[in-house]
């Protein structure tokens, strides 16, 4: 719990307070204790959030290395696609938050690939988020959301 708060505190005091220093200290923190407990959806939260906090702050190489890093790792929808196919339950207790994980994921990544001007990466990533949709069984509901944010927004 200490290591959620802390990540959750770090970005609060960046976006509320405009501390990057502090912040950065949090979600280092975080990012420690949810690698010592094998925590792979915090985990990978809170690199996210470390991305996220470099590309904010101006820092527009090391964004999308963060990205690239965090990209070679995607056992948490592995992981998280495993535990749903175990029963009907599951998929239907964890289908929402593996939705929200991953369209998070979508836009943090394509708000830094989006920046760097770099077609490549962006036509992989969004490869890549296709795939991971199709394979999570989400694609209908990606593709949903994707029609209701273009018409309304």
């Amino acid at each position: 719990m200490l290591d959620f708060m802390m990540m959750r505190f770090g970005r609060r005091l960046f976006f509320d307070q405009g501390r990057a220093d502090l912040a950065r200290l949090c979600i280092d923190s975080a990012k420690a204790l949810f690698e010592a407990l094998d925590d792979k959806v915090y985990l990978l939260q809170s690199k996210l959030s470390d991305a996220q906090l470099k590309y904010l702050c101006g820092n527009f190489t090391a964004a999308p290395v963060a990205i690239d890093t965090i990209r070679q790792e995607n056992r948490v929808f592995r992981y998280l696609q495993e535990l749903s196919s175990r029963d009907a339950h599951n998929a239907r207790v964890l289908g929402m938050p593996i939705l929200n994980l991953l369209t998070g994921y979508d836009r943090i990544v394509s708000a830094i690939y989006g920046s760097s001007n770099d077609a490549n990466a962006i036509n992989t990533w969004r490869n890549e988020y296709r795939d991971l949709g199709k394979d999570l069984g989400l694609m209908e509901i990606i593709t949903a959301k994707q029609c209701l944010s273009d018409t309304v927004g």
